[in-house]
C-alpha cells in the first residue's frame, strides 16, 4: 500500500510543474485587439500549453492595464499552479478596456504573464513578459482629419492658431502623462494663449460630443 502511495505521489509531483522551465510549458500567445467605441476595447489571447487538456486549460484571469508615459500596457495572467494533464491545449480569452485611452498614448504593448509555484508549494512566483506584443496607435483616427487640420505655428512660444473645418465641439490640451491642462469649446477657438502652460510636448484632441476625432502633437517652446 505505501509503495502505490508513493507512486502516486511522484505522479502528482511530476505534474505540478515546479521546477520545469515556463517556456517550455508556455508555448506561445497570439495577441491582437480591436476598438468597439471610443470607451471600449477588446484585448485578445490565444495562448498554446504543453499541459492542460480541453476544458482543463488554464484561463486568462486578473488582467491589468497600466498607462505608463505614452504606453499602455495590457497584461494578461495565467495560474499554471497544480496537477494538469500533459496532453498540451489552447486558451483563447479576451478582456475588455472599458475607458478612454489617453490622448498622449501612441503604442499598446500586451503581454502574457504567468503565476507558477515559488520554491515551496506554499509560495508562488510571477513570470513577467513571458511573450509580449506592441501595437502602434495612429494618433489621428483619418486622413481626412489631416487634411483639415492646420495648427501653427508648431512649435511656438506663446501663442498658437487653429484653423480647420472639422464638426467638433470641444478640445482637449493634455501633457505627456495624460493629464488635461485645459478644455477648450468650439467658439473659443482661433488664436489661443499658451503662455501659461510649461514648455514641453502636448497633444490636442478634438472631440465631437463625447466622441475623439484625432489628435495633434504639439511642442511649446521657452
Amino acid at each position: 500500500m505505501k509503495k502505490i502511495l508513493s507512486i502516486i505521489s511522484l505522479i502528482l509531483m511530476g505534474n505540478s510543474i515546479n521546477a520545469q522551465d515556463i517556456t517550455g510549458i508556455v508555448m506561445g500567445t497570439n495577441f491582437n485587439y480591436e476598438t468597439i467605441n471610443v470607451n471600449q476595447y477588446n484585448f485578445s489571447f490565444q495562448t498554446f500549453f504543453s499541459l492542460g487538456y480541453g476544458a482543463t486549460c488554464p484561463q486568462l484571469i486578473n488582467p491589468e492595464y497600466i498607462v505608463d508615459n505614452n504606453t499602455l500596457y495590457v497584461k494578461g495572467y495565467y495560474d499554471i499552479r497544480g496537477p494538469w494533464p500533459h496532453a498540451g491545449c489552447q486558451s483563447f480569452n479576451t478582456v475588455t478596456y472599458n475607458n478612454t485611452i489617453p490622448s498622449n498614448v501612441s503604442q499598446i504593448i500586451m503581454s502574457t504573464n504567468v503565476i507558477k509555484y515559488g520554491a515551496t508549494a506554499d509560495e508562488f512566483e510571477i513570470v513577467e513578459n513571458v511573450y509580449t506584443r506592441t501595437f502602434e496607435i495612429n494618433l489621428s483616427t483619418s486622413d481626412n482629419f489631416r487634411a483639415k487640420m492646420k495648427i501653427y505655428p508648431n512649435p511656438t512660444k506663446d501663442k498658437i492658431n487653429i484653423l480647420n473645418d472639422l464638426d467638433y465641439s470641444t478640445i482637449s490640451i493634455s501633457n505627456n502623462l495624460g493629464q488635461i491642462i485645459t478644455v477648450i469649446n468650439k467658439n473659443q477657438i482661433g488664436i489661443y494663449d499658451l503662455q501659461h502652460i510649461k514648455s514641453g510636448m502636448y497633444y490636442i484632441t478634438f472631440y465631437s460630443n463625447s466622441n475623439k476625432i484625432g489628435v495633434c502633437k504639439l511642442i511649446k517652446e521657452n
